[in-house]
């Protein structure tokens, strides 16, 4: 059972990495547009 799970859990890590870097990235992303439009304003 341990071989199968094993895995599964190390995927689950990647997954949890890539979701946590594209929430950083959307955040980023928010603060941006949001200078920008000051700028522009």
């Amino acid at each position: 059972m341990d071989d199968i799970s094993k895995p599964l859990a190390d995927s689950k890590h990647i997954l949890d990495d890539k979701s946590q870097a594209l929430l950083l990235e959307r955040e980023t992303t928010r603060e941006l547009e949001t200078q920008l439009r000051q700028l522009m304003a």
